[in-house]
Formats: C-alpha cells, structure tokens, sequence
C-alpha cells in the first residue's frame, strides 16, 4: 500500500508499506519536533543455565609395591589423585576394602639374665648377696655401711679419711706427720703437752717454765706466770690502745697531750704554749684559739611599735628603726655567723597577738635584703616579764655580709615601754677575712 502526501510548498511525500513492514520516505521536509517517549517493552526470555561443577568421591586401593598402599580422590569428571602410604622400619600395611592397616614387625626375645658376684637371680629379680654381719647390709630397702659390724674387715685409710687404725691407747692424742700416717701418744699424766716432730713426745708442765715463769695446771689447762720482772720497765709501751686516768684536780700546771696526725700510731707531744691548771680549770693558749664560738647582741628599745615592721637596733643605741640600712639595724658579720635564738622581755604588755621575728641580710656590694629565716610567737598581756624565746633553726649570714633583724606584731600588744632583747650567735671564726687590707667586693 502506498500514500502520496503533497505538502503545502507542492513538495510530495510517498509513504509505502513494504512486505516486511518498514516504511520508507523519501524527500523528507525539515525535521519536526521529537515526540514523547514510548512505552518501555515486554522482559526477554531468561537464558541457559551453566554446566554443573565436578564432584569428588574418596576410596582406598592397592598400592604400586608391597609396602604401600593408596588413598584415591575420583572426581565426577573421572580423574584420579592418589595419596600414598608407606609402611617403615618394623612395620607392615595391608588394605581390606576401605581399611588400611599398619601392624608391628619387630619382636624382642632377649630375656636372657645372669647374677654376677655378690648378687642372687630369682626368675627375673636380683637381690644382693651379702655376707653377714659384714658392713654393708640393707636397710628399708637400700643398702647402706655399718662401721660397727663385728665383721667389718680392715680400716679405713688417712687417704678416705680415716686413721688407718683399729685401736688406741687409752689418754692418747692422735699426732699426724708428713709421712702420712698417724700415731698417738700417751698424755695420761696432767698437765703433759705433745711436742710435734718425727717423733712426738710428751712434755709435762713443769719443764714447760724457764728462768722466771711459773707452771700450774688445772683440769685441761696450763697457767704460765711471770714470777719476777728482770728486765728494764721504764718508758711507754710501742702501741698504747688504752690509758689509766686519774684525777688530779689539784695540779695547777699540767700539759695535754697532742699527736702530730689525726690517725695512725704517732707519738703523743706536749706544748708550752698549751697548759692546763686542773685545779682552777684554767686553760692558757699562748696562741689565738680559732673555733666555733657563742656570742650575742643586746639590743633592747623604748618605743610602741604598734603593728608596723620595725628594725632591732643591733649597734648599740636603744632606737628600733622603721627602716634599715642605716648604722643603727645594721651589723657586718666579721666571720661566719649563726642566729640561734632570740630572747625578748617587755614591761607592759597591754594585748594578745603573734610577735614574728625575722632574720634579714644583704650581701656583699648590694643593699637589697633577702628574708633568711622568721619564727612567729604569740603572747597574751599576762606575759609581762616573761621571756618571749624565738629559736632559729640555721639562719645563717656570711662573712662581711649586713644582718638586720625586724619585729612585728599583728595586733597592738604593747604602748610605749621598755623592750629587753638579746641576740645569740654562733660565731665561726674559721670562717673569716684574711690576708692583706684590700676591697672585697664578694
């Protein structure tokens, strides 16, 4: 079928209808707009299914030698592996069906036993043989020595730690020489003693003591003693390790005793320049004594110092200071010094409140002061004349460097009244300035 279609231009279109249902067209006009989407068409058929894997079966057969024999995997698709079995040393295998077995060649048939000396076979157990009352025998099942038996034979050698003999002389001391051997001799009288040598011998007592020595003896024992000194006694021993002291309180010139080393064994010295008069208990040094020494600062005020930090007027004038620095709170240390404690009594007390004494000090070349150490006591105003005690537990200044010490209190304890106070120090004059005069700076 065909149908002529003529447009408006006088363009025309054919369309004809073929056998196979396609449609041609020809002197096409420009082309028009797309239309909409047509509807989505009927599912395939589903396709083949894929070829089965293969599949394995397990079983047992003969092996290639008399040894051996096989497991075998067979697939589906009729291959074959085999694993392989091998009976060893000892061993054989045989297959019945699916059963492999492995059975036990070897058979011992040794059993053939002998006794030898000392010893008794019975089927197939041995017992010892031993002679009686000998020195071995068997006890709880183990055999064991007995030194005691009245059978025992011989002795036992230095060698094994014996003494090679049967028997000894009754108060006999066994004496050992070089040779090996061991003798005795007889120490039945008291008081003998074994002389070693050769020959041994025993000596008595008595002919033990020389020229000026005495022989007692005792049950076991021998007492030399010194019956007359005949030699020269005078002067002291080499090595003396202690002395007899007396009291001789009444001798007013004495001299101690000095060594020129700390340890060792010197000779003990004396000196002019160091005498002691044990009656007085004076001791005079010729020279200075360079130690550690007690001392202390009086520095008592007049004043009210309410609760504002004040400075002790450590040189000498009775005028605590709100500040220091000045030559009234300042004190140079001429050595090393320790404040050790302090001791404050005042007249009026008027309040309760904490007293806090500090220790203060300025190094050399600088005026800034740093805090050393401050102890805190509180007192009530029943305290009057009693003695405040501030200890110190090491508040330590340096040589040449300033001490200055401030009090204050938290409340107002006291009006304008007399304060007694007292600075003690230990000074360490081994620690000083020395030498020439010149600046130190540090």
């Amino acid at each position: 079928m065909s149908v002529e279609v003529t447009t408006s231009s006088g363009i025309s279109v054919t369309v004809t209808t073929p056998a196979s249902s396609s449609v041609t067209v020809t002197n096409k006009g420009p082309k028009g707009d797309t239309g909409e989407t047509g509807a989505t068409g009927a599912t395939g058929a589903t396709g083949a299914a894929g070829a089965a894997g293969a599949t394995y079966g397990i079983s047992c057969v003969d092996g290639d030698n008399s040894d051996e024999e096989k497991i075998r995997l067979t697939g589906s698709d009729a291959s074959t592996d085999d694993v392989v079995l091998e009976a060893g040393t000892g061993l054989s295998i045989a297959r019945s069906s699916d059963k492999i077995t492995f059975t036990n060649t070897v058979s011992d048939t040794n059993t053939t036993y002998s006794a030898g000396d000392g010893l008794t076979l019975s089927g197939t157990e041995f017992s010892a043989d031993l002679k009686y009352q000998s020195g071995l025998e068997i006890n709880s099942g183990e055999i064991q020595v007995n030194f005691s038996a009245p059978n025992t034979v011989g002795s036992l050698p230095v060698t094994k730690g014996g003494t090679g003999a049967t028997s000894f002389t009754d108060n006999a001391v066994l004496f050992g020489n070089s040779g090996g051997t061991i003798q005795e001799v007889d120490l039945s009288e008291n008081g003998g003693i074994l002389v070693g040598g050769a020959a041994p011998a025993r000596v008595l007592a008595v002919n033990l003591a020389g020229a000026g020595l005495a022989a007692t003896t005792g049950n076991g024992t021998l007492v030399l003693d010194v019956e007359t000194l005949n030699q020269d006694t005078t002067g002291t021993a080499a090595i003396a390790t202690t002395v007899t002291a007396a009291d001789e309180s009444s001798d007013t010139t004495c001299f101690p005793l000095f060594a020129t080393a700390a340890t060792g064994n010197v000779a003990p010295k004396t000196g002019t320049n160091l005498a002691f008069n044990s009656s007085t208990g004076d001791l005079t040094v010729g020279g200075r004594i360079e130690a550690k020494t007690y001392s202390y600062i009086s520095c008592g005020y007049f004043d009210d110092i309410g609760t504002s930090l004040h400075y002790l007027p450590l040189n000498g004038a009775p005028s605590e200071q709100a500040s220091d620095n000045n030559s009234y709170t300042d004190w140079v240390a001429p050595c090393a010094v320790t404040v050790l404690s302090a001791q404050m009594r005042f007249s009026s007390l008027s309040g309760d409140g904490n007293l806090t004494m500090t220790v203060r000090k300025s190094t050399i070349g600088s005026t800034a002061k740093t805090s050393v150490e401050a102890e805190t006591v509180a007192v009530v105003s029943t305290n009057d004349n009693d003695v405040v005690h501030f200890l110190f537990d090491g508040a330590s200044v340096a040589k040449g460097e300033t001490m200055k010490i401030s009090i204050q209190a938290d409340a107002d304890v006291t009006g304008s009244s007399n304060t007694f106070v007292t600075i003690v120090l230990l000074m360490d004059w081994n620690d000083r300035h020395t030498g020439s005069s010149a600046v130190i700076t540090s």
